[in-house]
């Protein structure tokens, strides 16, 4: 429980002209109780995913075991296994994981990626929080990091991504080399960084365009060899797709007048434009938009909206195998000349596209630029260096050894990696500079949402709100469909905001009655009066109704017109010499803006009586 001081001010415009603007100030004393909200919240690396060493897994299995793996390469069977974690911070073994090989192209490589499973065979089990491990041979990279940089970039711009590192990998005490860990992506995954795991998740891999094949949600469950290209990785019993088919539908067939509004009532595009972005700025080309691959829908139960999660992030960085120079390619243009609904129509949309181009400024100056980031890329190059000069299958696919893995960081190592990492980006933010349109995009509005009270409880909103020079956000809001009002929202760790400067804007407006039915909007303004209202169909919250509760009503004394009833009733007002004033056979609101300042009795229809201060 967190206690706050605070005030807050309310401001509000009669709908009756005679009326002046009044400004009311409320100073209290209010308790919050924190109970947790829908944005994500990226964890801390952990013990699994430690960035400061690179900890050592061991795999011990039967020796015809493995033989049996390796023969059987694109197998799914997983084998029992005893799994080792040392490190600076652990020192652990686990019997009875499961052990197989994963990936794609990987299986038939010399150097393969392996999944271990920790509740294959003992149900429910975890290690730090997680259910599987995904070890990542990288053998296309020949630094190795593309994905550990790539996913620093991800959680340094503040999305949702998986956590990775680099970890030594020996089976049956043989060296097998330098693996990338990736956070596995499933109902654990989207439990940590949504809080909750009740949505559909999907997997989606090539050839998932996102294109529009009907209403039937059977349409959806097409194979592509033996996989499902939208494949349902959480409530697979129940195995209902009509959420995607809706999101598909509105991505595919909204006419553009109405598509940012309705995109917006399903789908976190902000998250989406800032991933595009990054995706562009590190050439990852085996996402969505261009290689129709690679990555997770999420329907966040908490939001309603769909989240946009990559995976498999290796070929990037100007790794190419369609000679593309993706250094230099149009950032606007950067999709496949195929269908590409999602990206492409947004694009079409100027708010979006002058937001997709902010971020893009934004990442490359806070991100690429940034001297932690430049020091965490040049420490995770002597790091890996190390651990790779021993690998004996790093050299077996490409003929790799550490010249080609100096280059890998300065320049060309082979027809498929014609840059080294710096080279590209040093490159790539010269280019997408160049490129950018000039544009004052409006603030970015997202996750809106509430703290759910119970009666006369306050009620917390709060969003995320990003943009160039905000000037301010806040609150409009209505009562019972009363009149406007608006209240200013704050991110400065005061008046139930939890954290300064963190983009989270919130407002606390005093308590309700139950029944009252709140609708709201937020309003950002940026430095050159670019306004941004989200959403386009005002959020609502209606307090429970507590039957067994004494009958009231809110404001008391009344600041305003109106005054909203805990429940619908029959009454009768009269003033203090006794003359009725008001009268109704059932209402939850009183419009008091024509009685004259004073004590006021209000008799309901069951007899009893209660006193009401009107106030100017």
């Amino acid at each position: 429980m967190i206690k706050y001081y605070g005030m807050l001010l309310l401001q509000y415009q009669p709908s009756i002209m005679k009326h002046t603007v009044l400004v009311v100030t409320f100073f209290f004393l209010y308790i919050f109780r924190f109970e947790g909200f829908a944005q994500s919240i990226l964890p801390e690396s952990g013990v699994l995913y430690t960035l400061e060493s690179v900890p050592r897994i061991d795999i011990l299995i039967p020796p015809d075991t493995l033989t049996q793996i390796y023969e059987n390469p694109e197998s799914d069977r997983e084998f029992r296994a005893t799994f080792i974690f040392n490190s600076n911070q652990a020192h652990d073994t686990i019997k009875e994981v499961g052990f197989r090989l994963r990936g794609n192209t990987s299986r038939v490589a010399m150097k393969k990626s392996f999944k271990v499973s920790f509740n294959t065979f003992v149900d429910k089990r975890k290690y730090h929080g997680v259910e599987k491990l995904d070890l990542n041979g990288e053998h296309n990279d020949p630094s190795s990091s593309r994905s550990v940089l790539y996913w620093y970039m991800l959680r340094k711009a503040n999305v949702v991504g998986s956590r990775a590192n680099h970890v030594q990998v020996y089976i049956n005490g043989n060296y097998y080399g330098l693996y990338t860990n990736v956070e596995h992506i499933d109902e654990e995954f989207v439990k940590t960084y949504y809080d909750n795991d009740d949505g559909n998740l999907y997997k989606c891999l090539w050839p998932a365009d996102l294109t529009y094949h009907g209403t039937n949600q059977n349409n959806y469950k097409f194979m592509n060899g033996d996989y499902r290209v939208y494949d349902l990785k959480t409530n697979e019993e129940a195995d209902n797709y009509t959420d995607l088919v809706e999101l598909i539908n509105v991505i595919n067939n909204t006419p553009m007048t109405e598509f940012p509004c309705k995109l917006e009532e399903v789908f976190n595009v902000q998250g989406y434009l800032k991933i595009a972005a990054l995706d562009v700025l590190t050439s990852n080309w085996d996402g969505y938009a261009f290689n129709k691959n690679n990555f997770y829908l999420y329907h966040n139960p908490a939001t309603g909206l769909f989240e946009y999660i990559p995976y498999d992030v290796d070929n990037t960085f100007g790794i190419d195998w369609f000679n593309i120079d993706w250094a230099t390619r149009n950032i606007y243009n950067w999709v496949s000349s195929e269908p590409r609904p999602l990206f492409k129509k947004l694009m079409q949309v100027p708010d979006y596209k002058a937001q997709y181009t902010y971020y893009i400024k934004q990442i490359i100056n806070e991100v690429i630029n940034d001297q932690a980031f430049v020091q965490f890329k040049n420490e995770l190059k002597t790091q890996s260096a190390a651990y790779l000069i021993n690998d004996p299958y790093y050299p077996l696919d490409y003929g790799y050894d550490m010249s080609s893995y100096e280059r890998s960081w300065t320049s060309e190592v082979d027809d498929h990696v014609p840059y080294g990492i710096n080279e590209f980006l040093q490159k790539r933010k010269t280019t997408a500079l160049t490129q950018c349109s000039s544009s004052n995009p409006k603030p970015v509005i997202a996750m809106i949402t509430n703290n759910l009270p119970e009666p006369k409880e306050d009620l917390l909103i709060t969003a995320f709100v990003e943009g160039a020079d905000l000037q301010s956000v806040e609150v409009n809001f209505s009562m019972n469909g009363g009149d406007l009002m608006s209240a200013i929202m704050n991110d400065e760790g005061i008046n139930g905001d939890s954290k300064a400067s963190d983009q989270i804007y919130t407002v606390l407006l005093p308590g309700f009655p139950g029944g009252t039915k709140i609708e709201y909007t937020i309003k950002a303004i940026s430095a050159f009066n670019a306004e941004t209202i989200r959403p386009c169909i005002p959020k609502s919250y209606q307090f429970p109704i507590d039957e067994n509760a004494p009958f009231s009503f809110w404001p008391n004394p009344s600041y305003g017109d109106k005054v909203y009833f805990s429940k619908a009733t029959g009454f009768k007002l009269y003033d203090i010499t006794g003359r009725l004033i008001a009268e109704s056979q059932n209402a939850s609101v009183i419009d008091v803006s024509f009685f004259n300042p004073g004590i006021g009795l209000l008799r309901t229809t069951d007899g009893k009586l209660y006193k009401l201060i009107i106030s100017r």
